[in-house]
C-alpha cells in the first residue's frame, strides 16, 4: 500500500511542476532599440542609417516598444513596454513627471536629426547616449504641481537619453552639438575620479573667492579707446581698473556675445580681452562663474570644470595655447581635459 502512496504522490508532484511551467509566462527579450528600415519613409530611413552607424536609437516618440508577454484569464493580451525615461541622471533619480508634445512635421524633423549627426559625428560612443528622444517642446511637473516648461532647443542629457526640444534658431542649430557635447562631457567625466582630482587641485585655494579677495584690480596694461566721456565727445579714454567701464569687474568681455563688440573696434576688443586673461590666468581661470551672477570667479570645482570645458571646446588646440600657453596653471588644466578629451572621448580639438 505504501509503495502504491509513494508512486501517486511522485505522480502528483511531477504533474504540478508541469503544470507550473505551463503557466510560467515564456519572455522572449528582444532588443527594443533596433530600428527599422522603410521603404517609403525618408525620415525613417535616417533614423535607420543613424541606428546602423552609431547603434544609437532616435525616436520621436518617447514609447520605444512594446513585448507581448501572455494572455491573460479574460483572452486579452498583456504587454510590457519599453519608454524613454529622463528622470535617471548619472548620479541621482528625479521623481519628475515628464509630459512631451510631439514633433511631427518631416521637415523639422530632418532639421534636427542633423543636429544629432552633427554631435555623434564629433566625439567616440562613450559620449553616445543610447536613445535620443527628439520632441517639438516638453514640461515637467514636480511633486508639488509645479510646471516647467521646456522648448526651443531645451535639452536635458541623462543616464542613457538624450531628450531634446525643437528649434527653427539657424544660430542654435549651429552651436546646439557642442552645447550638448559640453553636457555630456561634464555630466560623464565623473567616472575619472582622479583626472578630476587632478584638475580640481589646481585652482582649489582661489575658487569661491571674489576678485577683489584675489587682488584683482588694476590692470597690468592700460587699455586705451575711442569713446564718449561724461559730455558727449568722442575722445581717447584709458582704463587701468578692472572695475572701470567698459569691464565692471566682469570677465564677459572673453565671452563671443559680449556687448563690446557693437561698440568696441576689434583692437579694442582684443586689448580688454588680453588685459582681463593677464588678471585672471594666473590663478587657473579663464572665464568668469556660471553660476554667479555678480561676474565672480567660479564658486565650486563643478562650475569651474564646466567654464573650463566651454573655453576648450571653443579653440583648437594651437589656439587655446597662442591665448592661454603663457599662464602654467591654466595650461596645466588643460592638458589633464585635453588627454580625456581627445582619448577617452575621441573629441577633436
Amino acid at each position: 500500500m505504501k509503495k502504491y502512496i509513494f508512486i501517486f504522490i511522485m505522480t502528483l508532484g511531477f504533474w504540478c511542476c508541469q503544470k507550473e511551467d505551463d503557466i510560467t509566462p515564456q519572455l522572449e527579450l528582444e532588443n527594443l532599440y533596433t530600428v527599422a528600415n522603410s521603404d517609403s519613409d525618408t525620415i525613417q530611413q535616417r533614423l535607420h542609417e543613424i541606428y546602423e552607424k552609431y547603434q544609437v536609437t532616435v525616436t520621436f516618440n518617447d514609447t520605444i516598444g512594446k513585448v507581448f508577454v501572455k494572455t491573460d484569464i479574460h483572452g486579452d493580451s498583456v504587454f510590457t513596454y519599453e519608454t524613454v525615461d529622463p528622470g535617471y541622471s548619472f548620479t541621482t533619480f528625479n521623481s519628475l513627471d515628464y509630459n512631451y508634445v510631439f514633433m511631427t512635421d518631416p521637415e523639422q524633423q530632418s532639421r534636427m536629426l542633423d543636429v544629432v549627426e552633427s554631435y555623434l559625428e564629433q566625439c567616440n560612443d562613450k559620449l553616445y547616449p543610447q536613445v535620443v528622444l527628439l520632441v517639438d517642446s516638453y514640461s515637467t511637473t514636480d511633486q508639488r504641481g509645479t510646471v516647467t516648461e521646456y522648448s526651443i532647443g531645451d535639452y536635458n542629457v541623462t543616464y542613457r537619453a538624450l531628450l531634446l526640444s525643437s528649434t527653427t534658431d539657424e544660430a542654435m542649430l549651429e552651436t546646439l552639438p557642442d552645447e550638448i557635447m559640453k553636457t555630456f562631457i561634464i555630466s560623464r567625466i565623473s567616472d575619472y575620479s582622479s583626472d578630476l582630482l587632478a584638475f580640481n587641485q589646481i585652482s582649489r585655494d582661489f575658487i569661491g573667492m571674489s576678485w577683489s579677495a584675489l587682488g584683482v584690480s588694476t590692470l597690468r596694461e592700460p587699455v586705451t579707446y575711442m569713446g564718449y566721456n561724461d559730455w558727449w565727445e568722442y575722445v581717447e579714454i584709458t582704463v587701468t581698473e578692472f572695475y572701470e567701464y567698459p569691464l565692471y569687474s566682469s570677465c564677459s568681455c572673453l565671452q563671443d556675445d559680449w556687448w563690446g563688440f557693437y561698440e568696441l573696434t576689434p583692437e579694442a576688443v582684443e586689448d580688454f580681452r588680453n588685459a582681463v586673461r593677464q588678471l585672471i590666468g594666473p590663478f587657473g581661470f579663464v572665464m568668469e562663474s556660471a553660476k554667479s551672477p555678480v561676474g565672480a570667479p567660479p564658486t565650486d570645482t563643478g562650475d569651474d570644470l564646466q567654464v573650463f570645458v566651454t573655453e576648450m571646446l571653443r579653440f583648437s588646440q594651437e589656439e587655446f595655447a597662442s591665448i592661454w600657453g603663457e599662464y602654467s596653471l591654466v595650461m596645466q588644466k588643460y592638458e589633464i581635459l585635453y588627454d580625456l578629451l581627445t582619448n577617452e572621448f575621441g573629441v577633436t580639438l
